[in-house]
């Protein structure tokens, strides 16, 4: 279920007319009907392009194993503070998600480095385009995910959830989570970075927002997030004498 457009106070429809104005492009099976070169066909170098054209367009019109696709939407943290965009997301029929990076030259640093982004981020498949063929970066075994970030510093709110999902993961009830550490573009500059993430048993990604109050622009962030994205699920947790409260975000139906 979403939220209305019409339920919205002006501020958040303000806010949500800005965002759909400079909103990345992302899509379905419908766009490969497309004639038209849009503005993130623009963008792409050519080789991205190359990929796109030859892989995304074709497999969104003849195949049904591309779900959903999107461009240069996610940003992943690396412990040096440093930024991994991956060029393309696409979530495959079973809910897999797979990270491309198109390249023309590929250095031995570019290899390694993909390699450590693996191991940090085991719940993405990653993928190295080569001359238009993508192949798969093999996962080490040192089993050593990124848990937190070290650009942000916790509160105790976020402390007492980590300890508590910490928890959850050691007795396997999911198979990991990380704090601060992914970056959803929501449009030109416009970005939402969720509290927490975890990942369930069925791979399936969940974020976390943990709220003591709400502002009107951040709730229009997640609402919008929920929207573009809505292979992950959305989460806000309050504390409420002690308990915690978890309410599931509604998109925007516009």
């Amino acid at each position: 279920m979403g939220i209305a457009y019409s339920e919205l106070n002006g501020y958040m429809k303000r806010q949500v007319r800005e965002c759909q104005s400079k909103l990345i492009q992302c899509g379905t099976k419908a766009v490969a009907n497309t004639n038209h070169k849009s503005a993130f066909e623009m963008q792409m170098t050519k080789p991205e392009r190359f990929f796109y054209d030859h892989l995304i367009r074709e497999q969104l019109a003849f195949h049904d194993n591309v779900h959903y696709w999107s461009y240069r939407a996610i940003i992943l943290d690396e412990p040096d503070g440093k930024k991994y965009v991956p060029d393309f997301l696409i979530i495959d029929e079973k809910g897999y998600i797979h990270l491309y990076t198109v390249r023309t030259h590929w250095h031995k640093a570019q290899h390694e480095m993909m390699r450590e982004i693996a191991d940090l981020y085991p719940w993405f498949t990653f993928h190295k385009v080569i001359d238009g063929e993508p192949q798969r970066v093999l996962q080490s075994q040192k089993k050593r995910y990124l848990s937190e970030s070290h650009i942000t510093k916790p509160n105790q709110w976020e402390l007492d959830f980590a300890s508590r999902l910490e928890v959850l993961r050691h007795y396997g009830d999911i198979k990991g989570w990380g704090r601060d550490l992914i970056n959803l573009r929501l449009a030109y500059r416009t970005f939402y970075r969720p509290d927490f993430f975890y990942v369930d048993q069925n791979d399936r990604i969940n974020f976390y927002e943990i709220k003591g109050f709400e502002r009107d622009d951040a709730m229009v962030k997640i609402k919008v997030a929920a929207s573009m994205f809505p292979f992950f699920d959305f989460t806000l947790v309050r504390r409420k004498k002690g308990e915690w409260h978890y309410e599931s975000v509604k998109r925007v139906l516009v």
